[in-house]
């Protein structure tokens, strides 16, 4: 795939767009309560994310940074730009290193560095990992689905939420004791 490159840093690249992946699928789950329904609109979700990537490659990424990293907030644009960087570092030769993990490659028309690195494009997966499973976890919590109990939109801000009841625990230690203990 990409001789010249280094393979850990290929499999880093692609442990992060795992992570991102396993979390974006979480997000799209917790709408559905039907497995075909969800993978079926999954898949159009996932192809819909790549759309950003297909954007920036057709005008060769002369969009500002900023709004890159904007557009990287899909998981699957943000796979598309770690692959079009290492690419690039395949087309000069040295292929995607470690030691040009963290380095944007040169801009043939202005010969400097311009744009985002495979760092970048790493951490922006694993943003996007955490991010999609925080709004997973809240909307798994507003809207349980026909098993559960909803808890109010505003449940974060909530002071029983971050701090013990008066009655010994806090909403999620139902079913334990005071000291947090199982009574089975």
């Amino acid at each position: 795939f990409f001789p010249k490159s280094d393979g850990s840093v290929i499999f880093v690249v692609l442990a992060c767009f795992s992570m991102g992946t396993t979390s974006a699928a979480s997000l799209i789950s917790v709408f559905f309560e039907r497995a075909k329904v969800a993978a079926a609109l999954g898949s159009f979700v996932a192809g819909i994310g790549l759309a950003p990537e297909l954007v920036l490659f057709a005008i060769e990424n002369r969009l500002p940074t900023a709004l890159q990293y904007i557009l990287s907030f899909s998981w699957a644009t943000a796979l598309g730009m770690a692959i079009e960087l290492t690419m690039i570092w395949e087309e000069t030769l040295l292929g995607a290193q470690w030691s040009n993990f963290a380095l944007a490659p040169f801009d043939v028309y202005t010969g400097q560095r311009e744009g985002m690195s495979l760092l970048d494009m790493c951490l922006m997966m694993i943003v996007d990992a955490v991010l999609y499973q925080v709004v997973a976890w809240y909307v798994d919590k507003v809207m349980p689905g026909a098993m559960g109990l909803p808890q109010p939109w505003y449940f974060p801000l909530r002071r029983s939420f971050w701090l013990e009841t008066e009655a010994g625990g806090s909403i999620y230690t139902a079913g334990h004791d005071a000291d947090g203990t199982s009574p089975v």
